[in-house]
């Protein structure tokens, strides 16, 4: 079966996924083996950002833009997981693991790739590679709730990686075709 590229109730999407991450080691991107299954997603998203510098004509009664040219692009994710896992928590926190503590603040300049991989209801399914990413905390963790589950969210830049992926250097995102 092809890929769906034009109109067709197929090609839209709901349903959840899985976000992997993986810590680079000072300039050297991780290996698959270095991904981890960060657990339960309330949700992912991702925004790409470019800013442009637009060219006014002013040949005429009014002025006109002619030309939108890009100096700047890109990419930003959120995500909120429930699963308060050391690693998460060392993550949110910007910490290091020793043993059963996280020491806060201690590992702020970390980089991670970053996979999501979508299972969707039906449909092809999505593969988001996000090469190099910082990764911040993003809003409080609500460490007293009785109301639902407590949850960490993480927001993260894209970070070019042209020495690994110079035809696309901040993600790629793949398109499968649905296995059932």
């Amino acid at each position: 079966m092809a890929l769906k590229v034009s109109h067709d109730v197929e090609t839209t999407a709901m349903g959840g996924g899985i976000l992997y991450v993986a810590p680079w080691t000072g300039s050297t991107p991780p290996e698959e083996a270095d991904f981890y299954n960060i657990g339960n997603l309330e949700n992912f998203t991702y925004n790409v950002g470019v800013t442009t510098v637009e060219h006014e004509c002013t040949q005429g009664k009014f002025i006109v833009i002619d030309k939108r040219t890009v100096t700047k692009s890109g990419c930003s994710m959120k995500w909120v997981c429930d699963e308060l896992t050391i690693k998460n928590l060392a993550m949110h926190a910007l910490g290091t693991i020793d043993d059963h503590t996280i020491h806060a603040a201690q590992n702020a300049d970390q980089e991670w790739a970053i996979r999501f991989v979508e299972d969707p209801v039906y449909g092809e399914s999505r593969i988001f590679n996000c090469w190099r990413a910082s990764v911040t905390p993003d809003g409080d963790v609500p460490w007293v709730s009785m109301e639902k589950y407590k949850s960490l969210g993480f927001g993260g830049a894209a970070l070019a990686d042209t020495a690994n992926h110079p035809d696309s250097p901040l993600f790629d995102i793949t398109v499968v075709e649905a296995t059932v």
